[in-house]
């Protein structure tokens, strides 16, 4: 291992099929609107699985944690009919913009302008854009009120850490937290999610670097 290179994490994480989610999901319609694939955005399958949770869980609230150009917000969105909030750093400009950390120019990747996919789409007026430091963010707010938590932000261990713990105690009772790249190109996320994986109950998604923790009366 080369020096300053981040610590390799092998994925410990118990597997489960989708389908153990997301009963019969191969017939739930989903909805991809004005779709676009660039470097940062979940791959084509991945975000089909998320909208496919989505569209099964059928959340009042959802909470983004990462919104990148909001390619994902879009299609959270599009299908259901909750009330989408979204949350990234202050681009300059903006009241307490903050400086993005970037230690990996692979994974560290910031917009110019967060969330211009959804903006002026017909699913803006359900999309609230939150500008914020998630280390810093307050989401008291949300405790106990999302029924759907992604979590897809700054990927360094501190961040993953802090963003958990804030997705966890935002879930409803019904609530699921859904995180995004659990891969080895992620040691930070990968770390994180092993050691919240000894005390809760996660399962990695086959074939796909999403993780999935779920409220008990929801687990098949």
């Amino acid at each position: 291992m080369a020096p300053g290179e981040p610590k390799k994490e092998s994925l410990f994480l118990p597997e489960c099929r989708i389908g153990e989610i997301v009963p019969a999901f191969e017939s739930i319609p989903v909805s991809l609107i004005d779709y676009q694939h660039s470097y940062g955005d979940l791959p084509l399958g991945e975000l089909m699985m998320l909208c496919r949770i989505v569209r099964y869980r059928k959340p009042s609230i959802v909470f983004e944690i990462g919104t990148y150009r909001g390619g994902t917000t879009l299609q959270l969105g599009a299908n259901s009919r909750a009330e989408v909030y979204t949350l990234d750093l202050p681009r300059g400009g903006r009241p307490n913009h903050a400086v993005p950390i970037m230690q990996d120019p692979e994974s560290d990747v910031y917009p110019d302008q967060p969330g211009e996919r959804f903006h002026k789409t017909p699913y803006a007026d359900r999309i609230q854009q939150l500008f914020g430091d998630s280390l810093t963010y307050d989401f008291t707010p949300f405790y106990g009120e999302v029924d759907l938590v992604f979590v897809d932000g700054c990927h360094h261990y501190k961040f993953v850490l802090s963003d958990s713990h804030n997705a966890l105690r935002m879930m409803s009772p019904e609530g699921i937290v859904v995180w995004h790249d659990y891969a080895p190109y992620a040691p930070g996320v990968v770390k994180v999610l092993n050691d919240l994986g000894k005390t809760i109950p996660l399962k990695h998604v086959a074939g796909t670097s999403l993780v999935i923790h779920q409220q008990a009366s929801k687990r098949l």
